[in-house]
């Protein structure tokens, strides 16, 4: 009898042991695939389960319920197995619920089962790290539009898409978005609020949450941009190292000049076509100025303010920007002066209005007078 039963006991190990090495070996996960370690690392850790029949299934659609159940292994390891349901993903609804990570009205039973949405990833992610002892720190000082009743974070502006996060869920992508758990979707840095994960993105978002090494912030993902003479875009403001290719073909890279504002002295406007999310609008082409809060231009500064392009040079820049040019160029602090009206300096950035030197580009008012010399 005693022999009988150890026999039984080396079975179940070995039936166990055999389990565990098709749990972690799935036959859709390649090593050559990008997600291989991450899906291999969760499955391991005993987080993230597979589909039966030794597949992974990477590129499905997360569910809720398969969110859920991860986030649930993460806080509570095993404490959800052995208990008996019809549902196999009740345990671990049934302990977030009963740890209030999150409600029922939130995450409705019906709907158990749907496709879960990056804004619903965020709030889950940001709950679980926060039932951890985690918390991420963002600034929400808020900003108001002028001219019109509503308001935003000042977090907000890192993300071109903020519009369509949901306010329920906007604290919680904020968050989730500057500590690096779910970063932009694109090279716009874009979140996308309503879209979905597959498995294998899912299981790289999961693992940054137990795993601060791995966590990306979306600034580390803003990299060089490729820019279009007056092209539309509405990614980004223009940085050192963006490409900023002429009509012509001729390729620039932008760089800071003597006065450590981009651009200049290159002959360039390269934030023509940049829509400003803010407003909808957007710099159509040379000459053209409106208001625009698109970040910290090259002078740190950051607030809304107005693009000016020099009609004679094409050179554009915002208007502190063309302030500091201004204040260090001035052809009148090298002891210059114009002789006759609308006069322009030899350096075609100043003109000549009465008694002393003024920043051309600022003047459009006067393109009309100049355009021809």
């Amino acid at each position: 009898m005693k022999r009988f039963v150890i026999c039984i006991i080396m079975v179940f190990i070995l039936i166990s042991s055999l389990s565990v090495s098709a749990n972690t070996n799935f036959t859709d996960v390649k090593e050559t695939d990008w997600y291989y370690e991450t899906v291999t690392e969760m499955a391991e850790r005993g987080l993230f389960a597979g589909k039966g029949n030794n597949l992974f299934c990477p590129q499905d659609k997360m569910t809720r319920a398969e969110f859920i159940a991860v986030c649930a292994r993460i806080m509570y390891g095993d404490k959800t197995s052995g208990v008996s349901s019809s549902e196999w993903w009740m345990p671990y609804y049934d302990v977030m619920i009963n740890n209030n990570i999150f409600s029922k009205a939130e995450f409705e039973k019906e709907y158990i089962n749907s496709t879960i949405t990056r804004e619903e990833m965020a709030l889950l992610a940001i709950r679980v790290m926060s039932a951890r002892g985690e918390e991420i720190e963002i600034d929400l000082t808020r900003i108001s539009i002028p001219g019109s009743k509503h308001s935003f974070y000042q977090a907000e502006l890192q993300i071109p898409d903020r519009f369509d996060i949901d306010e329920y869920y906007k604290i919680y992508v904020l968050k989730a978005y500057e500590g690096g758990i779910i970063i932009g979707a694109n090279e716009s840095g874009s979140f996308l609020p309503k879209n979905s994960l597959t498995r294998a993105e899912a299981a790289t978002v999961l693992l940054r949450i137990i795993e601060p090494s791995l966590r990306k912030k979306g600034n580390e993902e803003d990299k060089p941009i490729t820019i279009y003479e007056g092209q539309e875009r509405n990614n980004r403001i223009s940085k050192e190292g963006d490409i900023f290719i002429k009509k012509d073909g001729t390729q620039i890279v932008l760089q800071k000049g003597p006065n450590g504002i981009l651009g200049e002295g290159q002959c360039v406007a390269p934030d023509v076509g940049l829509v400003s999310p803010m407003f909808h609008s957007k710099i159509k082409k040379s000459g053209d100025y409106m208001p625009q809060n698109m970040g910290t231009v090259s002078t740190g500064h950051d607030s809304i303010q107005e693009y000016f392009i020099n009609p004679l040079t094409g050179e554009g820049h915002w208007a502190s920007e063309w302030t500091v040019i201004g204040e260090k160029t001035n052809p009148l602090l090298k002891g210059e002066k114009g002789t006759t009206w609308n006069e322009v300096s030899k350096d075609k950035n100043f003109v000549w209005k009465g008694t002393e030197w003024q920043t051309l580009a600022s003047h459009p008012e006067v393109y009309d007078a100049v355009l021809g010399q």
